[in-house]
Parts: structure tokens; C-alpha cells; sequence
């Protein structure tokens, strides 16, 4: 059964189509799409109202780093900017109240932020962020890893890695072309 809250999220859709008189605060479509199914997905889980709810959306941080990575380096540049608000406050304002903590969670990964991270990891070893009460998401919709040929031709699966093992099982959600 479909909860009213979720309904105009889904189907055909208002906060898909919300038109914003001022240009910036315009949404990009992964922040819709984001609020809707973090909003959505809290429901679903049904939590105490008072229980912490977290999003963590995946940052390229490669342009933020001052001086840049060097030339040549492929390995992930990424960080992990989080909100966190309460179920009942997630699941009883408008998908804006929603759409607003993600902005702000993507507007601080700053150059000061990933080095303030690159800090943290220096001084704890790694250490694994919360995963209780998390939705994390990754947008690899511009991403075109199977026209890449490295010269040994294209390849013949691209794609995002198993999701669900590991240190976040079934919390991690891809978005793909």
C-alpha cells in the first residue's frame, strides 16, 4: 500500500516539475530524486520519530583540492558530506525541508571540508562512518565508463560495484545511466 506521503513523489509527479522563481534556488535532478526516495525510504522503514536519520551523497573532490591531484592519478577522489535530521521531521515536512538538507550537505564539501577529511583519516586509521539509519547515494548517471577503451578494446561490463556486502550492506544506492 502506497503511503500518502510518498504519493507525490511518485507516479506523475509535482516535485519533479516544481518551477523556483529565484534562479538559484533551482534543484538539480539528483537532489529531487534523492529527497524523494530518502523521504520515501524513512517511511518505509517506519522508525521512531525521534530517530536519527542520516544521507550521505558521494562528492568528486577532485577539483576542490588545492594543489591539484597529480597528473596521472585514477584512483577515487571522493568524499562523504552527511545530513542528519529526525524521521518525524523527515517524514512530515514537505519534500523541500528534505531537499534544502541536501543542499546544504553537498554545498559543504569544500576544499576546507576534504581536508579536514584527508585530516581525520591520517589521524584514525579509516575509520568507517555510521551506516545505521543511512542512505547513501552515488550519481553515476553522466558517468560513461563503456566507452572508455584503455587500448585493449571497450569493456564488456561497466557498471557500479555489488552493492550489499561489506561495511554498508544495502544502503548504498547507484544512480545509472
Amino acid at each position: 500500500m502506497l503511503d500518502e506521503r510518498c504519493a507525490g513523489c511518485l507516479g506523475k509527479s509535482t516535485c519533479i516539475t516544481v518551477e523556483f522563481e529565484d534562479e538559484s534556488r533551482r534543484s538539480l535532478h539528483f537532489e529531487i530524486v534523492t529527497a524523494c526516495l530518502w523521504r520515501c525510504r524513512t517511511i518505509a522503514l517506519d522508525p521512531d520519530l525521534e530517530e536519527e536519520m542520516r544521507m550521505l551523497c558521494i562528492v568528486n573532490c577532485r577539483n576542490k583540492l588545492n594543489p591539484p591531484l597529480p597528473k596521472g592519478y585514477y584512483g577515487n577522489a571522493i568524499v562523504f558530506p552527511a545530513t542528519i535530521t529526525t524521521a518525524g521531521k523527515l517524514s512530515t515536512n514537505p519534500l523541500a525541508y528534505a531537499l534544502d538538507l541536501i543542499k546544504k550537505a553537498k554545498a559543504c564539501a569544500t576544499e576546507e571540508y576534504v581536508k579536514s577529511v584527508l585530516d581525520l583519516l591520517v589521524a584514525r586509521g579509516r575509520p568507517y562512518f555510521t551506516v545505521v539509519r543511512s542512505f547513501i547515494v552515488s550519481d553515476l548517471a553522466k558517468v560513461r565508463p563503456g566507452d572508455i577503451d584503455f587500448g585493449w578494446g571497450k569493456p564488456i561490463y561497466s557498471g557500479p560495484a555489488i552493492g550489499g556486502i561489506g561495511a554498508i550492506p544495502g544502503t548504498l544506492s547507484f544512480y545509472v545511466p
